[in-house]
């Protein structure tokens, strides 16, 4: 009997012995760079863990939210090992924006090896936080007089920038209708028919006094013209640059009788004599000349019309 007592006394001091080593290779700590700030000052909190080896998984997480307090940073478990003793820190940054007298809380740590957990609690750390002291040091200073605020009216200002924009404006719109190409008609463009057109000016030419040489010149050019700009208008073909003989073959080509045809050659021949060979024709042979050019004209209109 009293062996097994003094064996039960034995294991209970060892028990005790072991439970102490173990209590006192494990620590716990926090430790902060300043108890007081101003507001939006920064704390700097370190955590201190020591343990006797690297077996150990830590468990802290940081709540979410801590009254009166903003964590703004914070690093990852820093490991140093001396001597066999392994020191865990980590470090927050804390800031406040709520002046008073606030306590940054305990916060959980969970030590946990071979599936046995030992849990520790931080010190709570009061922090107050105030604003920055006022300078009382600075000097006085006077009161200054009232300035009086010059208004100044910018509106003759702005009307004299309008009419100026706007002669400007008339000059730059003038110069460009001035300088600006007029859209020309197309060179067949008319109002009326071709044939309407080609009849008023034979009539006008009919009225040409055919004795005078200047005026025989032009009526004999403008013959010609009036009898390419019909077949121009007729054929959809600008033949109003085509020499005589590109003109004949053209009219050959839409099948002109050839009897018309050679009519409308010799009338043609004798306008190119009178304008570059100062030919000067006889009244009747230009007045043949133009009945020929009509002739043409109208059996060419009659012939289309019994086309169409």
């Amino acid at each position: 009997m009293f062996i097994k007592k003094g064996t039960y006394h034995i294991f209970l001091l060892i028990f005790f012995c072991c439970l102490c080593i173990f209590s006192r290779a494990q620590t716990v700590a926090i430790k902060t760079d300043k108890n007081q700030i101003l507001i939006g000052e920064r704390i700097a909190y370190e955590l201190l863990i020591t343990i006797p080896s690297q077996d150990y998984t830590i468990d802290f997480k940081l709540p979410d939210s801590i009254p009166h307090f903003e964590a703004i940073g914070k690093t990852g478990f820093d490991t140093t090992n001396t001597n066999g003793t392994i020191s865990i820190h980590k470090k927050i940054i804390f800031t406040s924006f709520d002046s008073g007298a606030w306590y940054i809380p305990a916060l959980p740590v969970v030590l946990e090896i071979a599936n046995t957990a030992q849990k520790f609690t931080t010190d709570s750390v009061l922090i107050n936080v105030d604003y920055a002291d006022a300078d009382s040091t600075a000097a006085l200073r006077d009161i200054k007089p009232i300035i009086e605020v010059k208004v100044t009216n910018y509106f003759w200002w702005y009307v004299i920038g309008f009419a100026l924009s706007l002669v400007i404006m008339c000059i730059l719109v003038y110069g460009y209708l001035k300088n600006r190409k007029k859209k020309t008609l197309p060179v067949l463009h008319s109002t009326i028919s071709a044939y309407d057109e080609a009849m008023v000016a034979l009539k006008e030419l009919s009225t040409y006094d055919l004795k005078n040489s200047q005026t025989l010149k032009k009526y004999h050019t403008q013959l010609g013209f009036v009898l390419k700009r019909f077949y121009s208008r007729v054929t959809e073909a600008n033949l109003l640059n085509k020499t005589t003989g590109d003109l004949l073959l053209n009219l050959k080509e839409q099948q002109v009788e050839s009897g018309l045809l050679s009519s409308i050659a010799e009338s043609l021949r004798i306008a190119d004599a009178v304008k570059f060979a100062k030919y000067i024709s006889p009244v009747s042979e230009s007045e043949n000349s133009l009945l020929v050019i009509k002739n043409a004209i109208e059996k060419t209109e009659k012939n289309k019309s019994t086309k169409n």
